[in-house]
């Protein structure tokens, strides 16, 4: 009788023990993702956000009610360094997203910069969160 206590207190410890490991763990994913990525939240658009959100921002500035027109589009510039008329191919969602942020925010790199952190924050989590299964033993 003394071993099965000792059996049921043992296998509490270890689920207490897991539970705070777990908890641990996400800390330092949500640290090390803002620790890493926080400093973007001070920049400015960058690289080809400027074909969306600049001057001759395409659909964009329509917000939300460009969605459809956004799917059924390509990705052009009218004025760039690259001459006018360049195809970026097709990227709706991308854009979809840079309409969603304007009809939210309206012209805020900060904005879509957090959108970004907390998405790569979710990935990370969910990745955790399927490791763990896989490797549960």
């Amino acid at each position: 009788m003394g071993k099965k206590k000792a059996t049921i207190t043992d296998q509490a410890q270890l689920k207490d023990h897991n539970k705070t490991t777990r908890i641990i763990s996400l800390f330092v994913i949500i640290i090390f993702t803002f620790l890493l990525y926080g400093n973007t939240l001070n920049n400015r658009y960058s690289l080809d956000d400027y074909i969306i959100q600049g001057e001759s921002a395409q659909l964009v500035k329509e917000g939300i009610n460009s969605i459809g027109d956004i799917f059924t589009t390509t990705y052009t510039s009218k004025t760039s360094v690259d001459g006018p008329g360049k195809s970026y191919g097709y990227r709706p969602v991308v854009r979809t997203l840079f309409a969603l942020e304007y009809s939210l925010f309206g012209m805020n790199p900060r904005a879509g910069h957090m959108i970004n952190i907390l998405l790569y924050l979710l990935v990370a989590l969910l990745i955790y969160h399927v490791l763990q299964r896989i490797l549960r033993d």
